[in-house]
């Protein structure tokens, strides 16, 4: 009767102990990638720091879309209109 009463105390405890046992290695895991984490955007900062102004202004020509060149030229040309209007209505 014994046995019997602690077979699921046993397994309880079994279970309990695989439970443990997974959330540190998930802890460890994750404590891994915040590092490397940490690490590569360290890396990137110091990179940053060394690009000179051309270099980010390529870097934005090449982040730029073709839906936010149109958006750029349609504020040019709104921008120009107003520009002529506003000179015009002085005359």
């Amino acid at each position: 009767m014994d046995t019997e009463a602690k077979t699921p105390l046993i397994e309880s405890i079994r279970l309990l102990k695989e439970q443990q046992k997974k959330m540190r290695e998930e802890k460890t895991r994750i404590q891994k990638e915040l590092r490397n984490a940490e690490r590569r955007r360290r890396r990137l900062k110091k990179r940053a720091r060394q690009l000179t102004d051309d270099d980010l202004v390529e870097v934005l020509k090449m982040r730029q879309t073709p839906e936010d060149d149109t958006a750029t030229k349609d504020m040019q040309l709104v921008t120009q209109s107003d520009g002529a209007s506003s000179s015009s209505s002085k005359d």
